[in-house]
């Protein structure tokens, strides 16, 4: 291919990259891997993510590869030559003709038919995650380009790779966290229990009517489920008394959405997550707490929010109000329209709940 192919092959792999919000980053291993195997007509593309505990580069996504051959080559442990080119020399590798590189030889590699390989790290941070392997079945003297070309495919990749190895890699301790935070709060407030995940459950209903991205809906539902978080530092007295609060005692409540916004933002949550839990007191018309923003001021996470709280918290037991039914909490909603709550997003929830 000439230079003019390989910026329209770039720029294919760019938009797929780059659409990562459409996309979980498995799906753009695969089309990034296919369109690979077309530009480098090569018989296997694979992606490998780092195993640094096994120190050992394991299979997350290829193209090319037989059911039986990937379950061949999952089976085995990266040789210790390849795994420190590149994983502690971090350098791109490549082998012309297997034959000709015994120490790259592999039973397998000969078995299949592979005669050549280029290999590439995905580094992050100045740290090893993965690589992307091409093989060929022929011997094959690689160009220089070709190696620039994937060396670049692994660098815009680097970002998909390390949310991958996020996701991956703490789900269960962030869901373990979650649970946790969420079991504080209810033993603090015996009124709240199933509150947040309720609240979670009409907050991402919200953002899929408005048609968001994957990875902001996730946002969204990540910040509902923790917009309390901040009552952790209430005093049970006050969340659990059933008689109308003082001045005093409301303002230490007013306090739980930047607390919780502290919380968040010291543990590493991301900003859009952070300030939905911040912000979700405001109100449209400037009058809500903390800061007394309005309008598309407050961010669009906490006008979901906001709403589906007021709506969970209206049809569910607390001591300081009488349970409204379905319609009745719909009718309130839109009598607050416009003044407490975004028109747009009461319009929204009104079309799901009908």
């Amino acid at each position: 291919m000439n230079n003019f192919d390989n910026l329209i092959e770039l720029g294919k792999l760019s938009a797929i990259i780059t659409d990562g919000d459409q996309y979980k980053p498995e799906e753009i291993f695969k089309s990034v891997l296919d369109l690979l195997n077309v530009y480098f007509k090569a018989d296997w593309c694979i992606i490998r993510k780092h195993d640094e505990l096994n120190q050992n580069l394991e299979i997350i996504e290829s193209s090319g590869l037989s059911s039986d051959e990937l379950v061949e080559l999952k089976s085995l442990t990266t040789s210790s030559l390849v795994y420190s080119h590149i994983v502690l020399q971090r350098k791109p590798l490549q082998v012309d003709n297997i034959y000709n590189e015994p120490l790259f030889n592999n039973e397998v590699y000969i078995t299949q038919g592979i005669l050549s390989f280029i290999a590439t790290p995905i580094i992050v941070n100045d740290r090893v995650l993965g690589s992307i392997k091409i093989y060929s079945k022929k011997p094959k003297v690689w160009k220089k380009s070709e190696m620039i070309f994937l060396n670049i495919v692994a660098s815009q990749l680097s970002m998909t790779m390390s949310n991958y190895d996020m996701m991956n890699g703490y789900k269960a301790d962030y869901q373990a966290i979650v649970s946790a935070i969420i079991k504080l709060l209810e033993i603090k407030d015996k009124y709240t229990s199933g509150h947040s995940i309720r609240v979670s459950y009409y907050a991402v209903l919200i953002a899929k009517q408005l048609e968001l991205s994957t990875s902001e809906i996730k946002r969204i539902e990540i910040a509902a489920i923790l917009h309390d978080i901040g009552k952790v530092v209430v005093s049970d007295e006050i969340l659990n008394k059933s008689s109308k609060l003082s001045e005093e005692e409301f303002n230490e409540i007013k306090k739980h959405s930047v607390i919780g916004a502290i919380v968040l933002r010291s543990g590493g949550f991301c900003e859009k997550i952070y300030k939905a839990v911040e912000q979700h007191h405001e109100w449209w018309n400037g009058k809500g707490y903390p800061y007394g923003i309005s309008g598309d001021m407050i961010s669009l996470n906490a006008r979901i929010i906001a709403v589906a709280d007021a709506y969970e918290t209206m049809t569910s037991q607390r001591p300081y109000h009488k349970i409204k039914s379905h319609d009745e909490a719909i009718e309130e909603l839109v009598r607050c329209s416009g003044t407490q709550f975004c028109p747009t997003i009461v319009k929204v929830f009104l079309s799901i709940k009908e």
